[in-house]
């Protein structure tokens, strides 16, 4: 038989639906008070924790006291995390649920409605026992994401089986489990075993993929917490830090217990098959330096402890309390005292959200995971701020700025102690390589974000937050003066993507840029580095100094955007800056490359090969140079002036070297220094064709510039109104000839012009159109629903007739109300509450005064299903996902306040 250790097993949360249905037996009929006890719960987690990412899920549940309105589900439904839940009645009702318990080790929970809202259902709460036997024929209730109802038979085919291990946080311990081959599967997480007087003997909680069997956490375990919740108790949790399996008395004995010990122990409990063995001493717990894994635990204050049952209840009435236990190695009887720990008390209830970032204390569940102590914080999402330093998820924080932390309160004072602005370091360590400590150094961009203090209050829909106390600004940045002069017009540079736009969800960028006017402080890179305006902006020269900069512009398309930096506190050696070339590249003139790898900079011979056309975002003319580096760099000529841009682009995951030419670039350069918002540009595509094509089209006796190739219309953007044609072949625009593409690009100066060309063999006059192309593509963006959202200039089709752009979502946050409603990733919101929108402010004001729980409905415009309109439910919860709205003024992106 396969060990259970290698076994693969698997949560059945919904992450897809319930999709198995059973008949009933033959002469049975469904149980419709069962029926109508049974939930489907829907579940967002909205933050992070150490047993998942913030998620939407769904799962089942089962009303146990109906005039409470107290359903029991598993703990990995009710969530440790802060949740918003719902649960869906048989009469398709849909009530908010408030979490009121979450076990600390085993998997359930209870979650509470409020009866009056039912409708008038009349439900019959589904009665607990904790008697139960291998061979009782047992059935499942679940739902299926609350559509259909799944009924699944069986027979309980053992009762002691190990806890499974699911090789993370939430495997529980220190209980036995059920098993049955019932083949259950998503959606039924959650769900009741009934035995055939529909009573419920355990919870459904997992099952292993690569077989039908199912296993369930008994009762035995659940019904003496829910006792006492129901009578509004207190609930007390116990534990040593120690985990235990259950082992038979025939096995014991090679560990070495004798045959008058076990007499003995089946005289004292002749019920008792076996004993408790420890298998795993969490470090610094009560067990630490007393149990080692073999231990055979004979009694706890005298009292003989042979299951866990009798484990967990005398531990649940101890805590902080001494207890005597004796135990069994190596032929010897040993007897000690430990004061038994809070489970409460080791379980995470409060966290730190600090730049999109989620820090929580380390809990029993997470220690047990790394076998690490129940001590300091751990950071379960490392958001935009730490994760632009590559700090990961799990990332245990032993320091802030040289100070020691150990608890939020630590945290919460050292980091509000750091300005915004400011550097600060921290140092850290995985707890799946504890060895090794590692440093980096952050930047405080905690200003784009909310930070808060949160906490679990027992019964109360949102846990409490408070804002951090957060210094205004930085008693010094990081600009750092230098005796030394700068040698390259290469710079580094650092991008911090604080809002993730563009349907781009990296918070961090590096990559180089050259200067290319010292006078205006203007700085070329290319869209890998800056895609938007929207962003935090840090150079570096080669002599260690740092300024901040400032987006001016993207380039509408070519592979080009522009900052501008203060360089008057930054010292040049001349003449290392080159200006730029209008005079094309060409294969007679020798070249320099330079650039930068490996934090140097370098500087190698190239040549211009022979001429190409690059396709990006458009095509363009350039050329073909030896050698191609893969790094953003200049070409020079033997005058020392810039003839051409090597810079990268991405396209389907892949690198691409997009060279352009300097005529183009000083084109773009030169708008961004007289101010102009933008540029005109045809909607077109273009491409060549040969002469001996162009004379099939009729060229013949047409006087052209160049008889090897000519400038033809490849395709024709309907929204362009161009009044181009494809196969149209371009002689003049605005009475210059035209040959080559970058030609056409360049003359295009006003949205109408004269423009000759050959169409369908005769030669004519148009006046055609070109469309503005601002150098800010957007210039404003809202955040709603948990989704990031602002204009798109791509052309999209509306029910009404073809558009230009739309407002996308660029990108949205697993377990928000954007989520959990369906709507995809990169579709246009289309209309809200029957009402089109057009602008983020239609967005906002339709949506700003809605209250947790309301609905609001979502129209679409579904980009990669050929512009289907789809609509959606969303349901509101701005408590833990408020509208936030950044605008683009003359000083830079702004938060509107709310």
């Amino acid at each position: 038989m396969q060990s259970i250790k290698h076994a693969i097993l698997v949560r059945i949360i919904a992450l897809i639906p319930l999709i198995i249905f059973h008949p009933l037996a033959l002469g049975q009929q469904r149980d419709t008070k069962v029926i109508d006890a049974v939930v489907n719960i829907h579940v967002n987690q909205v933050r992070a924790w150490d047993d998942s990412y913030n998620n939407a899920s769904q799962g089942t549940g089962f009303v146990i006291d109906s005039e409470q309105g107290l359903i029991l589900t598993n703990k990995h439904i009710v969530e440790t995390g802060p949740v918003i839940a719902y649960a869906e009645f048989s009469n398709k009702k849909q009530i908010e649920l408030i979490p009121i318990y979450r076990d600390p080790v085993h998997d359930f929970g209870l979650f509470k409605y409020d009866p009056k809202q039912l409708d008038g259902l009349k439900i019959s709460a589904i009665q607990l026992s904790s008697q139960a036997s291998v061979g009782t024929p047992i059935r499942l209730y679940g739902n299926d994401g609350g559509e259909d109802l799944s009924i699944i038979e069986g027979v309980l085919s053992r009762i002691d089986r190990p806890a499974p291990d699911y090789r993370n946080t939430n495997t529980d311990f220190n209980t036995f489990y059920f098993q049955a081959a019932l083949g259950s599967s998503g959606g039924s997480s959650g769900s009741p075993i009934l035995n055939s007087d529909n009573q419920a003997i355990a919870i459904n909680a997992g099952a292993r993929r690569d077989a039908d069997t199912a296993f369930f956490l008994p009762m035995e375990m659940i019904i003496p917490t829910v006792e006492k919740l129901r009578h509004q108790q207190k609930v007390s949790r116990g534990t040593l830090q120690t985990e235990f399996t259950h082992t038979p008395f025939n096995r014991l004995r090679t560990l070495g217990l004798t045959d008058e010990i076990i007499t003995k122990e089946r005289q004292h409990s002749p019920t008792a098959t076996g004993k408790l063995v420890v298998t795993h001493v969490l470090p610094k717990g009560p067990g630490d330096g007393v149990f080692e894994p073999g231990d055979i635990l004979l009694s706890i204050n005298n009292q003989p402890i042979n299951n866990f049952f009798e484990l967990e209840t005398l531990f649940n009435q101890q805590v902080g309390k001494q207890v005597t236990l004796l135990f069994y190695r190596n032929g010897k009887e040993i007897s000690k005292n430990m004061v038994v720990d809070d489970l409460f008390a080791l379980t995470p209830d409060e966290y730190i959200e600090y730049g999109k970032a989620n820090i929580i204390p380390v809990g029993i569940n997470l220690a047990r995971l790394f076998n690490i102590p129940v001590h300091g914080l751990t950071l379960v999402d490392a958001g935009p701020l730490f994760g632009s330093q590559n700090i990961k998820r799990f990332a245990l924080i032993e320091e802030i700025n040289n100070q020691p932390i150990s608890t939020l309160d630590d945290l919460e004072k050292e980091l509000n102690n750091i300005g915004v602005g400011a550097r600060f370091s921290v140092r850290y360590r995985y707890p799946f390589d504890i060895a090794q400590q590692q440093y980096k150094q952050l930047t405080d961009y905690t200003d784009w974000f909310d930070n808060s203090r949160c906490k679990n209050i027992a019964g109360q829909r949102h846990w409490q937050c408070k804002p951090l106390l957060k210094k205004n600004n930085a008693n010094g940045k990081h600009n750092f003066s230098s005796d030394k002069v700068v040698t390259s017009p290469i710079v580094d540079i650092s991008v911090f993507r604080p809002v993730l736009v563009n349907s781009q969800n990296d918070v961090n960028r590096r990559g180089q840029g050259a200067i290319i006017d010292k006078k205006a402080g203007l700085v070329l890179t290319d869209k890998s580095i800056i895609d938007s305006t929207l962003a935090v902006v840090n150079l570096t020269f080669n002599n260690g100094v740092s300024t901040s900069g400032k987006v001016l512009a993207i380039h509408p398309y070519l592979n080009l955007a522009i900052i501008q930096t203060d360089l008057s506190v930054v010292k040049f050696r001349p003449p290392i800056l080159p200006e730029l070339s209008a005079i094309e590249p060409n294969t007679s003139e020798p070249y320099h490359f330079i650039g930068k790898s490996s934090m140097l900079d370098f500087k190698v011979h190239a040549s211009a090969l022979w001429p190409t056309v690059i396709g990006n975002e458009s095509f363009h003319d350039s050329f073909e140079f030896a050698p191609l580096p893969d790094v953003f760099g200049l070409y020079l000529n033997s005058k020392n002036q810039i003839s051409a841009i090597n810079t990268n682009y991405q396209y389907d995951k892949s690198s691409y070297n997009d060279i352009i030419p300097a005529r183009l670039v000083l084109d773009f350069v030169n708008s961004v220094k007289a101010n102009k918002k933008g540029m005109y540009l045809l909607e077109s595509d273009f491409n060549y064709i040969s002469y001996a094509e162009a004379l099939e089209l009729g060229i013949e006796g047409i006087n052209v510039n160049n008889t090897d190739r000519v400038l033809n219309v490849y395709s024709v953007e309907s929204l362009g109104n161009s009044e181009l044609l494809p196969g149209d072949i371009i002689l003049k625009v605005a009475n210059q000839s035209v040959s080559g593409i970058n030609q056409l690009y360049q003359a295009v100066k006003q949205p109408e012009f004269k423009m000759d060309i050959l169409r369908n063999g005769k030669q004519q006059s148009i006046q055609a159109h070109a469309r503005f192309k601002d150098f800010n593509p957007f210039h404003d963006v809202i955040f709603w629903g948990g989704a990031i959202i602002h204009k798109m200039n791509d052309k999209v089709y509306l029910p009404e007739g073809p558009a230009e752009g739309c407002l996308r979502i660029s990108v949205f946050y697993f377990g928000s109300p954007i989520h959990s409603s369906g709507i995809t990733n990169g579709s246009c919101i289309y209309a809200i509450d029957g009402q089109k929108v057009q602008t983020i402010d239609d967005i906002k004001a339709l949506t700003e005064n809605k209250q947790s729980g309301d609905y609001t409905r979502v129209q679409t415009v579904e980009l990669n299903n050929n512009f289907r309109i789809a609509e959606f439910r969303l349901r509101e919860d701005p408590y833990y996902w408020p509208i936030k709205h950044w605008n683009l003024t003359e000083n830079g992106w702004q938060r509107i306040n709310d």
